[in-house]
């Protein structure tokens, strides 16, 4: 992982922006006058690059999204007074992004195994990447369990097979985030899922056959 196309790329953009602190907007061609949209773009994939590079959440991201905080109630104060200029802000902004870019890179440079860890650890922790369908399951199940428990013990049974589904539910999202399942396969297991349930299963069409899909 590098940041430093991204660098490279700020540092054009900001050579571009330059031309508008110097000369009027109507001075300049319209086939070679810049959209404010490429400034947008620029810093919204920075934000990506950074995510894939330390994660979310991470003290890098978290460093980065409070520059850029600071850099608007800078802007808003000078829109305030009538002094906002947007190539001008937009080339203030810039500068201590990339600054920070290339702290982040020579950290990469310098704990590439580390980051790549911590990375891993932070996406297969099912605590983290899991809780929240865990949540969901236990939720329902709770639920289930009293409304079955209050009715009849024999729907004590249903509850039992409703959790093992569940289970088997939150695994399958499981593997899918560990990016250990793919999206077709996925889908196949929810859809048998679904089907092992004795209300729902009735309702879904039975014409596809979950074993000629080729995977």
């Amino acid at each position: 992982m590098t940041l430093e196309p991204q660098i490279e790329a700020g540092r054009k953009l900001v050579a571009r922006l330059e031309k508008y602190t110097y000369t009027e907007l109507s001075d300049i061609p319209p086939e070679e006058r810049m959209a404010s949209a490429e400034v947008f773009g620029w810093f919204k994939a920075t934000h990506s690059l950074i995510v894939d590079a330390f994660g979310d959440p991470s003290k890098q991201l978290e460093r980065w999204d409070e520059l850029q905080t600071e850099m608007g109630k800078i802007e808003m104060d000078e829109v305030s007074r009538h002094t906002y200029k947007e190539a001008n802000a937009a080339i203030r902004r810039i500068h201590p992004s990339m600054g920070l870019l290339t702290e982040f890179q020579l950290y990469l440079n310098a704990h590439p195994k580390d980051q790549a860890l911590a990375k891993q650890i932070i996406r297969h922790n099912p605590w983290i990447s899991g809780s929240f369908y865990l949540f969901a399951f236990l939720s329902i199940l709770v639920a289930l369990r009293i409304v079955f428990g209050q009715l009849s013990p024999w729907l004590l049974a249903p509850t039992v097979f409703g959790s093992l589904l569940g289970v088997t539910v939150v695994g399958a999202f499981q593997l899918r985030n560990d990016d250990q399942l793919r999206e077709k396969p996925f889908l196949q297991l929810m859809s048998l899922s679904l089907r092992s349930l004795p209300l729902i299963g009735h309702l879904m069409p039975h014409g596809a056959s979950t074993n000629d899909t080729g995977t």
